[in-house]
């Protein structure tokens, strides 16, 4: 339990300097920043969390949008499709679902 708590610990300092910046469009770059870290190190639901504290509705919708296709990938499809729905930005929406559709047309081809 030490380490969640020192994980939380971390995570909450860290948010709370990034918010700290000031400017919009710098807190925006290092919130993107991590939830593309958390998503590297498969920790979809901390990718987001980090994406519904972006306020800037494109920047938020490309993080959903890669959380979206990595979910794919792993074969969860409705999870995938539940967070596409709930991309604000339609051309960031139109991309996701046609990078999940050409991810479903190749997996059937290969099965």
């Amino acid at each position: 339990a030490r380490l969640g708590e020192d994980y939380q610990d971390i995570l909450k300092k860290t948010l709370d300097s990034i918010f700290e910046m000031g400017r919009d469009d710098s807190i925006t770059k290092a919130l993107m920043s991590l939830a593309f870290e958390f998503l590297n190190l498969d920790l979809i639901d901390d990718a987001l969390k980090i994406a519904s504290m972006i306020k800037d509705v494109s920047s938020r919708s490309k993080i959903q949008a890669e959380v979206a296709i990595a979910l794919a990938k792993k074969g969860k499809i409705p999870e995938a499709l539940k967070i596409i729905n709930d991309i604000l930005d339609d051309d960031v929406k139109t991309w996701a679902t046609s990078r999940l559709a050409a991810g479903l047309n190749q997996r059937r081809e290969e099965d």
